[in-house]
């Protein structure tokens, strides 16, 4: 299988980068299996969850960046960082296979959340979907000025999946969530800013190079044992939601799939398949 997911460490930042062109990095059960793979593979808390940590383990970072290659679209006139999700897969899931995939990465989320270490989460260009959603899953997010996040999922059928909208509502409150979803919101860099979807505004990639640098060693210069204490406190503060109200929100998302207006964006993909 061709890796879609690079991992690399430098200076103790650890990054991870979707990296699938030919699909805008769309996140379908590949990327899903690739992401999940890097994850338990780099870090001894997801792969023993039981164990108990106390201290920073020497061979890992001590901060990751998860982002993702633009990839510009003549199309949209813009760059694409991620396109929601993987239509092309997506068309040939049945209902079980698609609970897998959206509990893949409902589980991804709820790993970067817990992860004892800080998690940044980068956009640069447009962010759809599901997309957005993993975005929502890092302690820090950084955005570049050309970023737009377009909550698209009612369009094509579907809820939010990866039990986004319990996290949304941690984040921006009731009503804000509805508008965002109800709405099928198109959030401009500046506006993520405002409403807090996004902590830091980049205007071009060598600014967004700078901001990444200084905030890892930022974070890095902090002791680890208090960050990330810090870090379950705050989890802790917001806790209105839970690991069975996540997977209740991707049984229901699973119940949907595949009705009659999600089907319409699906069945071209289908269609040329089996042709």
């Amino acid at each position: 299988m061709t890796p879609f997911v690079a991992y690399d460490v430098k200076k103790g930042v650890g990054t991870i980068t979707l990296n699938r062109p030919d699909r805008f990095n769309a996140l379908g059960p590949t990327l899903a299996h690739q992401l999940k793979e890097v994850l338990l593979n780099n870090f001894a808390f997801l792969k023993y969850p039981k164990k108990k940590f106390s201290a920073p383990i020497p061979s890992e970072p001590r901060c990751l960046i998860i982002r993702a290659n633009p990839v510009f679209s003549k199309k949209q006139n813009a760059a694409i960082c991620i396109a929601g999700g993987d239509l092309k897969e997506l068309a040939h899931l049945k209902k079980r296979d698609a609970l897998k995939y959206v509990r893949d990465f409902a589980q991804i989320c709820l790993w970067l959340e817990k992860l004892p270490i800080p998690v940044i989460t980068v956009v640069e260009g447009t962010c759809i979907g599901g997309g957005v959603e993993l975005f929502l899953a890092g302690d820090i997010r950084i955005c570049t000025k050309n970023s737009t996040f377009h909550f698209r999922q009612l369009e094509i059928g579907l809820p939010t999946g990866y039990g986004s909208t319990q996290r949304m509502l941690k984040l921006f409150g009731h009503s804000r969530t509805q508008f965002l979803l109800y709405t099928s919101s198109h959030v401009t860099s500046e506006t993520s800013i405002e409403i807090g979807l996004s902590h830091f505004l980049c205007a071009d990639q060598k600014i967004l190079k700078k901001t990444l640098e200084f905030q890892t060693q930022r974070l890095m210069d902090l002791s680890w044992e208090a960050w990330y204490c810090q870090k379950r406190f705050i989890n802790m503060a917001n806790k209105n939601y839970s690991h069975n109200d996540i997977m209740w929100e991707t049984k229901e998302f699973a119940k949907v799939w595949l009705n009659n207006k999600h089907k319409s964006f699906v069945l071209p993909y289908f269609e040329k398949k089996k042709n």
